[in-house]
């Protein structure tokens, strides 16, 4: 789809993968939280924000 100038718009909860599948991310809670390309956005301190503190993600 990248190839051809698409975008997709996609509720992805799986976050042990989010790193390996997209290439911009943004994280709600009620409202945006963050939002930009995956390497500068999806960070343990969006994820507390997002999340409440309640998920802690096992990167390796």
């Amino acid at each position: 789809m990248r190839s051809r100038s698409k975008t997709v718009i996609v509720v992805h909860h799986d976050l042990q993968t989010v790193e390996r599948y997209f290439d911009l991310i943004t994280m709600l809670n009620v409202r945006v939280v963050a939002q930009g390309p995956v390497a500068e956005v999806f960070t343990d301190e969006n994820l507390r924000r997002t999340y409440g503190g309640r998920v802690e993600l096992g990167r390796y």
